[in-house]
């Protein structure tokens, strides 16, 4: 499976709002090693890090995904995606740092 893409096996509707946004990554043309570089400048740049807890991780991106919802007979169109691609990008990044200390964590 190439870079950039996900199976998600879910029933909830919120599901299919991830899945696209995870999709629309292959969408900027970069290969793994780029697309690794631009999110550790963004961790850099917005000075990311991975505080908080699961649960507020989960409230916090549930209010990103409310934002951009879109329904089930909208299609995405680039002004969409050209809205919406620096949410995913910090999203993931933050996702990694904090999967980082979930791992460091359990290790001890």
């Amino acid at each position: 499976m190439p870079f950039g893409y996900c199976i998600v096996s879910a029933t909830h509707p919120a599901s299919r709002a991830v899945f696209n946004a995870v999709i629309s990554i292959g969408h900027t043309g970069m290969n793994q090693n780029q697309y690794v570089a631009h999110l550790e400048q963004l961790i850099a740049q917005w000075d990311l890090t991975a505080g908080g807890n699961p649960e507020d991780w989960a409230n916090e991106l549930h209010k990103y995904a409310q934002a951009a919802w879109l329904d089930y007979d909208n299609d995405v169109e680039e002004d969409y995606y050209d809205a919406e691609i620096e949410v995913v990008d910090v999203r993931l990044a933050l996702a990694g740092l904090r999967l980082a200390v979930l791992l460091n964590e359990s290790g001890r």
